[in-house]
């Protein structure tokens, strides 16, 4: 039987107002999936049960009465614990921080009680929230659900994206500095929204680089990122598959580089379905991006805007080894920061005028699929694998783009690939018009609901 968690907030909402199944039946069941899996799983880092059915229960009377309050009403969620949930430890994924209890709730969590969704638990982040590979040694690394070795689930979004992709919930909510959404999402199977910086209220969030921080959901489906991107915007965004009129770009440059084989076919071939929706599609090359690339490795900016807010904790003795990068930021004078930024403008304004005559562009989500968690044990691995993989998400970011990743593809070993769709800067509904007919165009999205070693068969 596939787990509720597992099933889209479509179906459970077609359930729920069917009175097939009650707030109480679903958020019971996806409570005790929790208790049953997560030891395998580690995706979770506290449940708050007491909390979810109390919730459940008052929604469930709502329905009763005739009262709808959207797509979200008794959907069970969970959050990134870089969040305040009231009364609890918010410790950004470090035990260094296992004291800061949080006295409210984030912002973002009463934008979802109000649209009735149900939060039953915070879930694993990297330390800080500064690490894509979602490695935490304090902690326990979420499991991968796509292989019953231990394989990288991404982060710092990692235990949002395993319960997701898994089956414990239907979404949860993440937050992407440089890639934190959608390189989880990308090697986990499942769709990840970044919207525009700032975009979202993040009040309540542990920040890493505040300039930079988004929030963003983790779901089963495009739709329900709508729904999901909805209610923490307060808007409505129209959920339309029409690419008529649509110029995209698949931009090579230094998004291609070092790309496994089948990850190029499928961004490739996912290029040659949108053409057939009615998109214009056309390769171009892009040199500003390269340069781009080029200021990247150069200069972290990042760490830049981090390392001053965390240093504390960064320097503490006992801090985890894997967001020592961020020291980096000591590294550079005045001067060359100065300098890095006025390069940094210089190519931005380039960028800007080059991609004008596109709507979009579509390229990898992430280089690779997932590799194995012993590849990155070493400090050495681990800043090649976290450069490689952040590689194309974080050069959107600085541009200032919004993205999404979807599912595209499977590898030869079985491992989910992503496809990213960026947009201007408050192009949310552009980015989710696409991978809305994309979705809808293939099969990708039920490829992806049931991994073949996730819990169901590993516990």
């Amino acid at each position: 039987m596939i787990p509720l968690g597992q099933k889209t907030m479509g179906e459970l909402g077609q359930m729920l107002r069917a009175g097939v199944l009650r707030c109480e039946t679903l958020t019971q069941a996806v409570l005790q999936d929790i208790d049953s899996h997560n030891g395998y799983l580690t995706a979770f880092s506290r449940v708050f049960p007491q909390r979810a059915m109390a919730a459940a229960a008052s929604l469930q009377q709502e329905f009763d009465r005739g009262l709808d309050r959207g797509p979200l009403h008794g959907i069970p969620y969970a959050i990134k614990e870089i969040f305040d949930v009231e009364g609890h430890p918010n410790p950004a994924g470090t035990p260094l921080l296992e004291g800061n209890i949080a006295k409210s709730d984030a912002a973002v969590i009463k934008k979802l009680i109000a649209s009735g969704a149900i939060l039953v638990g915070h879930t694993h982040s990297s330390p800080l929230a500064a690490t894509i590979l979602g490695i935490n040694h304090a902690y326990g690394t979420p499991h991968n659900p796509w292989k019953e070795e231990n394989y990288l689930p991404g982060g710092s979004s990692s235990g949002s994206a395993v319960a997701v992709a898994a089956g414990l919930v239907p979404f949860a909510l993440g937050s992407d500095t440089g890639g934190s959404i959608r390189v989880p999402a990308a090697l986990c199977g499942i769709v990840g929204l970044s919207p525009t910086s700032g975009v979202i209220d993040g009040s309540g969030m542990w920040p890493l680089a505040p300039s930079l921080d988004a929030i963003g959901p983790l779901a089963h489906s495009v739709q329900d990122a709508v729904s999901i991107y909805n209610a923490l915007q307060g808007q409505s965004i129209d959920s339309t598959t029409d690419l008529q009129g649509l110029r995209i770009g698949i931009c090579e440059n230094v998004f291609f580089k070092g790309v496994q084989p089948a990850v190029r076919s499928a961004i490739l071939e996912s290029g040659q379905v949108l053409e057939t929706l009615g998109a214009e599609i056309c390769t171009i090359s892009i040199p500003s991006i390269d340069h781009l690339y080029e200021l990247m490795c150069e200069t972290s900016f990042i760490a830049i805007e981090a390392y001053p807010i965390h240093q504390k904790i960064v320097d503490h003795p006992q801090s985890d080894w894997v967001i020592h990068w961020l020291r980096k930021a000591q590294d550079y004078s005045q001067q060359h920061v100065q300098r890095a930024r006025q390069k940094y403008t210089q190519i931005i304004n380039e960028l800007v005028e080059r991609i004008q005559p596109l709507d979009a562009l579509i390229v990898p989500t992430t280089p690779i699929v997932a590799p194995p968690l012993s590849t990155c044990e070493s400090l050495k691995a681990h800043e090649d694998m976290s450069a490689l993989l952040s590689r194309n998400t974080l050069i959107g970011k600085l541009v200032g783009w919004c993205s999404l990743s979807v599912p595209c593809g499977k590898s030869p070993t079985n491992l989910p690939i992503g496809l990213m769709i960026y947009a201007n800067a408050g192009q949310e509904k552009l980015i989710l018009r696409v991978a809305q007919a994309f979705e809808t165009a293939t099969s990708f999205a039920a490829q992806m609901q049931t991994p073949p070693f996730s819990f169901i068969n590993s516990a």
